[in-house]
């Protein structure tokens, strides 16, 4: 301390009542950085905490969201292959042949599906013009029905 001055100057202008203010307030100064320290610790803890919970919130809800995809695309195949298989019974249903030859219309497209369903149909030795027609649904609507003469008949 012999390079440096003393604060207080030469040793015989030494103020104590100074010395002691000054003491006193660099306490007080230590005493204020240390609970600021404190307070700033707090703070960095509670917003590194708060990071971690909204980084684990973040993950839950992107795992979520993956298994919320996954089920769509899950549900949206299902409804493609019901959507195929619907097309290839009517295909069917519409040649005259039972629904359950639906897994023998092979092909990509409808195209390909109807051309499998008419060569099913030519094995079958039918072609889908030659099936015979319900008969209610070939009766002539301006023929009276049969139930009509009989009442008009019995005068019911």
């Amino acid at each position: 301390m012999s390079d440096q001055q003393k604060p207080w100057g030469d040793d015989s202008e030494f103020d104590a009542e100074k010395a002691w203010t000054l003491i006193q307030n660099l306490r007080g100064d230590v005493d204020r950085l240390k609970a600021d320290k404190t307070a700033l610790a707090q703070e960095r803890d509670d917003a590194v905490k708060a990071r971690d919970e909204s980084t684990k919130t973040v993950e839950e809800l992107q795992a979520t969201v993956q298994l919320t995809d996954d089920a769509v695309k899950s549900k949206e195949s299902e409804l493609s292959e019901l959507a195929t298989i619907r097309a290839k019974e009517n295909l069917l249903i519409d040649a005259g042949l039972p629904r359950k030859y639906a897994p023998q219309v092979v092909g990509d497209d409808e195209e390909a599906w109807k051309n499998a369903v008419q060569s099913l149909a030519e094995l079958r030795g039918e072609t889908p013009q030659e099936r015979r027609l319900d008969p209610a649904q070939a009766a002539d609507p301006a023929e009276p029905s049969a139930d009509a003469v009989a009442k008009q008949f019995f005068g019911l």
